[in-house]
């Protein structure tokens, strides 16, 4: 099958064949093209051959003299263009940041979780490219997203023109615990195919450290930023059963 103007390359590193052809089919299914290394010196040879793959999505611990953060910091100055992500048991967010990655996602993951965090990265990358990697993940500059992002994470998963009406600031607790303090974006939007006329977008720290972008559409259960952010927490928590 050839390559659509607007379908992306990602190159998935794993040494495990059961999880990288797990990893491959899930990403192919979301509409990607993927291409597969089993380890670093194989991948860069993939890299030199293909210059459509935008996106690098590598485990860390590999067979070989390079592991995965040493990939992605050479991929950073080789192939300054490619968004890289990192997948991990043992690795940390910090890590994967020092060494120039636009996102890190923690093993075991489910299915829709690697393809948000490859969307996630791909946002992260965009909006950040050229920046110091320090500055790129400033919890500060993350957490209090432009609204031109968060635009941008609207239209990208659910299609229309968004133009931003107004931030609300929400805060949920449960049981005495704080379960989000955040700031939403209200959107109004036209020419969704949901037929929604309006959206709730915001980003968050997950425990693990990644950083989560949610747009959640109005409906008849969800009637402002209070209820979109309940819905994104009820959803999450239905993932995770």
């Amino acid at each position: 099958m050839g390559q659509t103007a607007n379908q992306r390359t990602i190159l998935v590193v794993e040494d495990e064949p059961f999880i990288r052809m797990s990893a491959v089919a899930t990403l192919e299914d979301a509409g990607f093209l993927v291409l597969d290394a089993k380890d670093s010196a194989e991948a860069l040879r993939v890299l030199a051959r293909h210059d459509k793959i935008s996106i690098l999505l590598t485990d860390v611990r590999m067979p070989g003299l390079m592991d995965g953060l040493a990939l992605v910091a050479h991929v950073c100055v080789a192939y300054p263009a490619v968004c890289s992500l990192v997948v991990s048991a043992n690795a940390s967010v910090a890590q994967a940041r020092d060494a120039g990655a636009s996102g890190f996602l923690a093993k075991p993951y489910s299915a829709p979780r690697i393809v948000q965090a490859v969307h996630d990265a791909i946002l992260r990358h965009r909006h950040f490219r050229g920046a110091p990697q320090a500055s790129a993940w400033s919890g500060t500059e993350m957490t209090e997203l432009k609204h031109s992002q968060l635009k941008q994470v609207v239209e990208s998963r659910h299609g229309g023109k968004a133009t931003f009406v107004q931030s609300v600031p929400v805060l949920e607790m449960r049981g005495g615990q704080t379960i989000a303090n955040t700031s939403v974006s209200v959107f109004d939007l036209r020419g969704s195919t949901s037929g929604a006329f309006r959206a709730y977008a915001w980003a968050q720290d997950s425990p693990d450290g990644q950083q989560t972008y949610f747009a959640v559409l109005h409906s008849p259960w969800v009637v402002g930023p209070t209820e979109a952010v309940r819905a994104a927490i009820a959803a999450e928590t239905r993932a995770q059963k």
